[in-house]
């Protein structure tokens, strides 16, 4: 279990022109993953995300290598952080979930759990078990934009 992560250097970022093939492509490959700690999770789908689509992303430098739920929660509490959505709301601007666009990151919660998903529209997609999960959008808490 290791983790890096430093302070952003506050460059302004935007989409990549292509933003939206890229979003259908990314989503298309990562269908029918099955949810997996540290490789296919709420946190490593967002960030990953979020590094292809922006010119300069905020998360570079973040690296969270973990296997379980419990290293995951405390590699985030190693950096005064109390959850996934501590970690993105300290890089990313938060709005409130109706001002949501295709693409930004979705904060929602999951059988009590904080997680985070991505903005499709009218509805947004997470890591499930076996599969990503379409949500409606009204479960969302808020979104950050990308």
């Amino acid at each position: 279990m290791t983790s890096r992560i430093e302070q952003s250097s506050g460059v302004s970022r935007q989409r990549k022109a292509n933003w939206r093939t890229l979003l259908d492509d990314y989503i298309n490959r990562s269908r029918t993953r099955q949810f997996e700690y540290g490789r296919h999770d709420c946190l490593t789908f967002a960030l990953k995300w979020e590094r292809l689509v922006t010119t300069n992303s905020r998360f570079l430098d973040a690296f969270f290598v973990y296997n379980s739920k419990e290293e995951a929660q405390l590699l985030i509490c190693e950096h005064g952080m109390y959850d996934v959505w501590e970690v993105i709301s300290s890089r990313l601007d938060v709005k409130p979930r109706t001002f949501a666009q295709k693409g930004d990151l979705v904060a929602h919660v999951q059988r009590g759990q904080r997680t985070v998903g991505i903005c499709l529209g009218r509805y947004f997609v997470a890591p499930g078990a076996k599969k990503l999960m379409l949500r409606s959008m009204d479960r969302a808490e808020f979104c950050w934009k990308v």
